[in-house]
């Protein structure tokens, strides 16, 4: 039954960036539901209400912090991949 005697390569722990990653792949329909949401053009509402000068609406917020999520989201995500690539292989 030992793996190593019937010549069958041992599998190696994930490493902590390994385990982020594929979470963060996981997430990505989610992440895309959530570009295509903060991307949409700003409604006639919240186009009047700027010209107003009026606070914008909560969806205008919502898009917004949608968008800032999106900014870190592919920060850490470059991290990470950068970390991958610069690791030694066990």
């Amino acid at each position: 039954m030992n793996s190593a005697k019937e010549g069958k390569a041992k599998r190696r722990p994930m490493t902590k960036v390994e385990r982020a990653l594929k979470r963060m792949e996981k997430q990505e329909e989610t992440v895309q539901q959530l570009r295509k949401f903060a991307e949409e053009p700003p409604s006639r509402l919240d186009q009047l209400l700027e010209k107003l000068g009026r606070p914008p609406t909560l969806e205008r917020q919502m898009r917004e912090a949608a968008k800032s999520f999106l900014h870190d989201y592919e920060k850490v995500l470059q991290a990470l991949h950068a970390i991958k690539n610069n690791e030694p292989e066990a």
